[in-house]
């Protein structure tokens, strides 16, 4: 369980049982793809998706070269396609520009 709050210090809580099983409390959890922490703040989230999409970037540039591998049309297509929408899943975004 992950309790929210914004306060600096957390008193004592009563222990929360589910089905006669404790539940833990945890600072992060993650829920449809989206890292919600116990401060409701967004640097989780952001971090995990940046280095996600810097891992597929590197792997996109190692597919291209000088004189051999995708023409740049096709590696702005990918970017566009793969690596764009990772970084704006679960975040209000408006007026790409391409």
């Amino acid at each position: 369980m992950v309790l929210f709050t914004r306060r600096y210090k957390i008193g004592q809580m009563k222990q929360i049982t589910f089905y006669q099983q404790e539940l833990t409390c945890v600072k992060q959890v993650k829920y449809l793809g989206v890292i919600l922490d116990s401060k409701l703040n967004w640097n989780p989230h952001v971090d995990a998706k940046c280095q996600k999409a810097i891992t597929a970037f590197y792997q996109l540039c190692r597919t291209t070269g000088n004189t051999w591998g995708y023409s740049p049309k096709v590696v702005h297509w990918l970017y566009t396609v793969v690596i764009r929408p990772m970084l704006s899943y679960a975040a209000v975004v408006t007026g790409l520009v391409d």
